[in-house]
């Protein structure tokens, strides 16, 4: 609207020169008549100018709406900036209230951090009396533990002690448990000595070289040790095959002696009969030996007092 009424006034204006032009020129001819040819120059001139003056006008008119369309981008963008400015007013006061929260949260932290700090402080010092406490039960245990050996010790020597004061105290007891068969203990040293050599060295012989006859009468009432007496001669024999009456006679000695020691478990020494049958079941052989009737007892066998066989004779 501004720029119609530019153009009107302009137009006018334009106008109202061009009716004092045209005065002028009639007035002119009236004084001077002017040539004509002057005048169509003129306004030909002004036509132009006005024809220039209206294209501005047109091109102001739209710098004008370019201006106004850029104007009104601008206010939208001042209006964007605006809402912007207001979101992030918004965002810095809520920072700002987690700014505030977050100090009020170190402040506590902080407190209960110098609270945990006096807590450790004090852990230090019950740790520091609790270590000298323990050095010093350390040391009493250290104590202990000598006190600890050293009665180990006194225990161990006097425990050896016992056992030499039951060892003099058994070999007492089987000494005089001996004496009332060391006539037999006597003739069973003559018997050993006088078997032969090969015979005196068999493991069940061997067992019987003891110190003195009544250690060697009181081994002689072990039932147990005299059935493994007969049962190693009994071995050897059968090895290798060998007749001795003095062996003979010594396991029957042994037989004695132990049957005067338990009277009421006595033991009996029996010899099959010259041609009876043999018994395998009853009776032992030499090795590569299968006799069917007996010829000859190399030893003769041991029997309880049940009649059980507890060493078989050996014959041929």
């Amino acid at each position: 609207m501004q720029g119609n009424r530019v153009d009107i006034t302009r137009t006018r204006s334009e106008n109202h020169g061009s009716t004092a032009d045209g005065s002028a020129v009639s007035a002119s001819r009236s004084a001077g008549e002017c040539a004509p040819q002057q005048s169509d120059q003129e306004k030909d001139r002004l036509i132009r100018k006005l024809e220039t003056e209206q294209e501005n006008v047109r091109t102001l008119e739209r710098e004008k709406k370019l201006l106004a369309g850029e104007l009104e981008t601008e206010r939208g963008k001042v209006s964007n900036l605006e809402q912007e400015k207001n979101r992030l007013a918004g965002e810095i006061e809520t920072e700002q209230g987690n700014v505030r929260n977050l100090e009020q949260e170190r402040r506590h932290l902080a407190g209960e951090l110098e609270t945990e700090r006096g807590n450790v402080r004090n852990l230090e010092q019950e740790k520091r009396r609790l270590d000298g406490e323990l050095e010093t039960v350390r040391g009493k245990v250290r104590n202990l533990e000598l006190e600890k050996s050293r009665l180990g010790q006194e225990r161990d020597n006097s425990a050896r002690e016992l056992r030499d004061l039951n060892e003099r105290f058994s070999s007492l007891a089987r000494r005089i448990e001996a004496v009332p068969c060391f006539d037999q203990a006597e003739k069973l040293e003559k018997q050993i000595n006088s078997l032969p050599e090969r015979i005196r060295n068999f493991p069940g012989i061997s067992l019987l070289h003891f110190d003195d006859l009544l250690t060697l009468c009181a081994q002689c009432g072990d039932s147990v040790r005299i059935r493994n007496i007969w049962n190693n001669v009994k071995s050897e024999i059968i090895k290798s095959p060998v007749s001795s009456p003095e062996l003979a006679g010594l396991l029957r000695t042994l037989a004695e002696i132990y049957n005067r020691a338990n009277q009421n478990a006595a033991l009996e020494v029996f010899s099959p009969d010259i041609g009876s049958r043999f018994e395998p079941s009853s009776y032992a052989r030499p090795n590569g030996v299968s006799p069917d009737v007996v010829r000859e007892v190399l030893i003769p066998g041991l029997l309880n007092s049940r009649g059980d066989v507890l060493a078989p004779p050996v014959i041929r």
